[in-house]
């Protein structure tokens, strides 16, 4: 039998290869860095609402949250993501995380 643990990684590594070819098709300058147009753009994507829905990430909800990622600092300064840090923070949005403290 599989642990929910290794149910868990084999779905999180699957999303990944997914989201990586939807990146490659979405990362317009190709510097393989995730800028928020980029993101936005990811709401026009035909498989990109379904990769997300299937580890429980609501699409806008994401894009929400990205943007405050990507805009920081105190003149809202645009910073681009990289792969790794993009997959990380869509992973933390998804519905089944419960909020910390520190999320609040």
């Amino acid at each position: 039998a599989i642990s929910s643990t290794e149910k868990e990684q084999i779905l999180t590594e699957k999303v990944r290869d997914k989201f990586g070819k939807i990146i490659g098709d979405i990362d317009k300058d190709g510097d393989m860095m995730i800028s928020w147009a980029e993101v936005s753009s990811m709401a026009e994507h035909k498989d990109a609402a379904e990769t997300l829905a299937s580890v429980n990430i609501n699409m806008v909800d994401m894009i929400e949250i990205a943007e405050d990622f990507i805009f920081t600092g105190v003149n809202n300064q645009q910073k681009s993501l990289t792969f790794q840090q993009f997959m990380a923070m869509a992973l933390d949005c998804r519905n089944t995380q419960t909020a910390l403290i520190r999320d609040v």
